[in-house]
C-alpha cells in the first residue's frame, strides 16, 4: 500500500512538473499577444535560462532584463502568437545605460519550422564579450555568408527606432535615434530573403555564451512600441 501510495505521489508530482513546463504565459502590448519563453535548463541563445520574471511592464511597453537567479543569471525573450509575412516591422526602444559586454541584444524575425535557416532576419546590438566595442548588426541568415551582415558602431544611450522592410526582391533596415536622425541604413537583395512564409516576431536580452556579466554596463531594455504594416 505504501509503495502505490508513494508511486501514485511520485507520478502526480512529475504530472505537475510536466504541466507547468508546459504552461504558457502570454502578455500583451502594441496590439498584439506575445508569449514569454520560459527554461528550466540552459537553452539557446547562449545558452542561458529564460523566466518571466526578467519581464516588467513599462507603461505601454515592456521591459527586458538580465537577473540574478538562484541557479544562474535569468534572460528574457518574448515572441508574437501572431506569424507574419511580407512587411514592415518597426520597434520604439530605450537603452537607458550602455549595455553589459556580455549581453546581447536582438528584435528579428524567425520560424523554428522552417530549418536551417528559420527564416532569420535580425537586427542585434551587442559587444560580443569585448569591453570598449560598441557593434550593432544587420543580418540575413546564413549570417556568416559573404554579404548577409552588416557591423557597425552602435548606439550607447538613448531612445532609439529599427525598421525592417522585408519584400520579395529586398529586406530594407533602417535604425534612427530619438530625434530621427539615421544611424545607419543598409539594403540587402541577396539570394537568402525569407520568401513569403510565416515567421513570429522574437524580441530578447541575453548573455553570450551564457557567461556572467562583465558589470561594465547595464543589462535591461526598455520596449516601448512595436507595429506591423503589410
Amino acid at each position: 500500500m505504501k509503495r502505490k501510495i508513494f508511486l501514485c505521489g511520485f507520478t502526480a508530482l512529475m504530472a505537475l512538473w510536466l504541466f507547468s513546463e508546459d504552461q504558457e504565459d502570454t502578455l500583451s502590448f502594441s496590439g498584439y499577444d506575445w508569449i514569454v519563453k520560459e527554461s528550466r535548463r540552459p537553452t539557446g541563445p547562449g545558452p542561458n535560462r529564460f523566466s518571466g520574471d526578467s519581464i516588467s511592464r513599462n507603461g505601454d511597453g515592456i521591459g527586458l532584463a538580465i537577473l540574478p537567479g538562484r541557479r544562474s543569471w535569468t534572460s528574457s525573450e518574448v515572441f508574437s502568437r501572431e506569424y507574419f509575412s511580407y512587411g514592415t516591422f518597426t520597434l520604439d526602444f530605450s537603452l537607458p545605460v550602455p549595455l553589459d559586454s556580455q549581453c546581447v541584444f536582438g528584435f528579428f524575425l524567425y520560424n523554428d519550422e522552417a530549418p536551417p535557416q528559420y527564416n532569420e532576419i535580425d537586427f542585434e546590438i551587442s559587444r560580443w564579450g569585448i569591453p570598449g566595442t560598441f557593434p550593432c548588426s544587420f543580418s540575413v541568415q546564413p549570417y556568416g555568408k559573404e554579404g548577409n551582415s552588416l557591423v557597425f558602431d552602435s548606439p550607447t544611450r538613448g531612445d532609439y527606432r529599427c525598421r525592417i522592410v522585408w519584400g520579395a526582391e529586398e529586406i530594407d533596415f533602417v535604425l534612427t535615434d530619438g530625434e530621427g536622425q539615421r544611424i545607419r541604413h543598409w539594403t540587402y537583395e541577396g539570394d537568402d530573403i525569407p520568401r513569403d512564409t510565416k515567421s513570429r516576431v522574437h524580441l530578447n536580452l541575453w548573455l553570450f555564451r551564457g557567461d556572467s556579466p562583465m558589470e561594465d554596463g547595464g543589462m535591461d531594455v526598455v520596449i516601448h512600441k512595436f507595429s506591423y504594416e503589410k
